[in-house]
C-alpha cells in the first residue's frame, strides 16, 4: 500500500470516528462548555445535553424540531447518548417521556430533568446551568429564532 493511501485511509477512518461521536465540532465545543462550567465529565456533560435537547423535542412540534436539528447538528446523537434508567421501552425520547412522567409544561419537564441529572450524578441544581448554557450556544451557533424555540419549549 503507498503512502498516501494510507494517509487516505487514516482520514477517512479518523472522519468515521468523529461522526460517531457529537455529532459535529459545534457539539464538541457545547460538551466542552458544559464540562468547563459545570465541572462534570464529559459522559454526564454529553448525557446532560442530550436530556435537555431530548425534553426540548418532546415539546417541539416535528416541523420546528428539525429546525433546530438542522441548525445544530448532532442533536440526535446526544440524546441517544442518555442512559435508559426507564425499564419501560427502548425508546429514547420514550424514555426521556417516562422520566417526565407524562407532566406537562416546564414544570414536569424540569423536573423530569431533574431525575435524570440526579440519576447521572449531578446535583439537580445543575438543570438550569445546562439549560442556559444550550440557550446562550444555540443563539451563537445557530441565531435567535433557533434558540427562542428551545427556549419555548424548556421554560
Amino acid at each position: 500500500m503507498t503512502k498516501s493511501k494510507i494517509i487516505f485511509a487514516m482520514a477517512v477512518l479518523f472522519g468515521n470516528l468523529c461522526a460517531y461521536g457529537t455529532g459535529s465540532a459545534a457539539m464538541s465545543d457545547l460538551i466542552s462548555m458544559l464540562m468547563t462550567d459545570n465541572k462534570v465529565t464529559e459522559d454526564q456533560a454529553t448525557a446532560g445535553a442530550g436530556a435537555v435537547f431530548g425534553s426540548a423535542k418532546e415539546k417541539m412540534s416535528p416541523a420546528d424540531f428539525s429546525k433546530v436539528s438542522d441548525a445544530l447538528p448532532g442533536i440526535d446523537s446526544l440524546i441517544s447518548a442518555v442512559p435508559n434508567f426507564s425499564k419501560k421501552g427502548n425508546s429514547v425520547t420514550g424514555d426521556v417521556s417516562s422520566l417526565l412522567g407524562g407532566a406537562t409544561g416546564s414544570a414536569g419537564s424540569l423536573a423530569g430533568l431533574a431525575d435524570t441529572f440526579s440519576n447521572l450524578g449531578m446535583d439537580s441544581k445543575m438543570v438550569g446551568k445546562f439549560v442556559d448554557t444550550i440557550l446562550q450556544f444555540a443563539n451563537s451557533e445557530a441565531g435567535a429564532d433557533v434558540a427562542n424555540l428551545l427556549k419555548s419549549a424548556l421554560l
